[in-house]
């Protein structure tokens, strides 16, 4: 489940601004992806997963943001 009280980034280093964790359905994380030109809307699982098979790892999962976030 993700902390609101933190921030988080794209696995990837792209930072991310939650605007909702109570969608409906299967993810209701609603945030903006920070990809310097625009905010581009992305949907996540409570656990931050972009993806509903837990063996699949992306460069959209989230992650706890890093103190300087930079993306590869």
């Amino acid at each position: 489940m993700l902390d609101p009280g933190k921030n988080y980034m794209t696995r990837d280093g792209f930072p991310v601004r939650i605007v909702a964790t109570d969608a409906k359905g299967r993810f209701p994380v609603v945030g903006l992806v920070d990809m310097d030109d625009a905010e581009y809307t992305r949907q996540w699982t409570s656990e931050g997963k972009s993806d509903l098979r837990d063996y699949v790892r992306t460069n959209y999962d989230l992650v706890e943001a890093r103190k300087e976030a930079s993306h590869a």
